[in-house]
């Protein structure tokens, strides 16, 4: 017996509680119902991780350009053009959630989980590094080091990854404890080493070279 599968039926705002995204777009709202479509389609995810894994190698190449050297202005032009490009397809991701979802304030809003808040923190950091591109300040250069998180998005869009990092974080606590009992163990036989074995591995250092003597037949004294 042939069985048909069955599509599953599309359901708008599924389990999502916010009536008023960002208090403006509401559930009828057409670019909101718009947002959402597009955010559940099938091949969006794999869209953004296409576009995290290209921004990955795109950091990889920057290593080998010398963003001092005049002679590479237009790689280096190229460079800060992808690097923009990358920046606000983000931000755009981004946008197109927090529309979708709600932003805060509602239970299933965007940020509310925690690999949201992640990807949102990179993509301000980024925007604002893209915008204070020729400003010279500490502060600007510790946002440009943020960068280098960008392939940590990598583990918020893929569900696999995601199971191993969130149950190596709550296996933290039982790995401490793990910790606890070998430090306590590591101690234990340390302390009965000392006892056992103090004053009994001195061994003798002839000044004079060639001597026919065992250097393990004079305890502590009688090499004095």
């Amino acid at each position: 017996m042939i069985e048909k599968s069955k599509k599953k039926a599309f359901i708008l705002f599924e389990n999502i509680e916010c009536k008023y995204s960002f208090f403006i777009f509401s559930r009828l709202n057409i670019i909101r119902r718009l947002c959402y479509r597009i955010v559940k389609h099938e091949y969006f995810e794999s869209i953004i991780l296409g576009a995290i894994i290209l921004s990955s190698i795109k950091l990889v190449i920057d290593t080998y350009i010398d963003f001092n050297d005049p002679s590479q202005s237009s790689i280096i032009g190229m460079s800060n053009t992808t690097d923009t490009f990358f920046t606000y397809f983000f931000a755009t991701e981004s946008f197109l959630k927090a529309v979708a979802y709600g932003f805060v304030l509602n239970k299933n809003s965007y940020l509310r989980e925690s690999w949201s808040q992640l990807d949102f923190f990179i993509v301000v950091t980024s925007l604002v590094d893209a915008n204070t591109e020729n400003i010279d300040l500490g502060a600007v250069k510790i946002l440009r080091l943020l960068r280098t998180l960008r392939p940590l998005r990598f583990i918020s869009h893929n569900l696999s990854m995601k199971l191993v990092v969130t149950a190596l974080l709550e296996s933290v606590s039982g790995i401490i404890n793990v910790l606890i009992v070998l430090i306590l163990v590591w101690m234990m036989f340390a302390i009965l080493g000392i006892n056992l074995l103090k004053d009994k591995m001195y061994f003798c250092n002839f000044p004079i070279e060639n001597v026919n003597l065992s250097i393990y037949d004079y305890n502590h004294d009688k090499c004095l």
